[in-house]
């Protein structure tokens, strides 16, 4: 049976390569949208390509952290001492 430490590994390499799968596959369809925009359509287009990269990898990396953080959660103190929503205030 794997270790805790084996399987936090598995669930971190896990969800970063699906949010850069994600972002891959969506990079083509935000691009398209981001040429409509009238403000990005008179930049250059390596400049809008960067920027549609780090606005999709802004916010999904961000449901990735939250995603790992919630599996690691449920994994070390259990399902049902884990709440589907998390309260950060303190």
């Amino acid at each position: 049976m794997c270790d805790k430490r084996e399987l936090i590994e598995g669930i971190v390499v896990e969800e970063f390569a699906n949010l850069l799968q994600n972002i891959e596959v969506d990079f083509s369809t935000n691009y398209t949208r981001k040429k409509y925009n009238f403000l990005l359509n008179q930049m250059d287009t390596g400049m809008v390509a960067n920027m549609v990269f780090v606005s999709s990898f802004e916010s999904k990396s961000g449901y990735a952290i939250e995603t790992v953080a919630n599996r690691i959660a449920r994994l070390r103190f259990g399902k049902e001492n884990v709440p589907s929503i998390v309260n950060l205030e303190i």
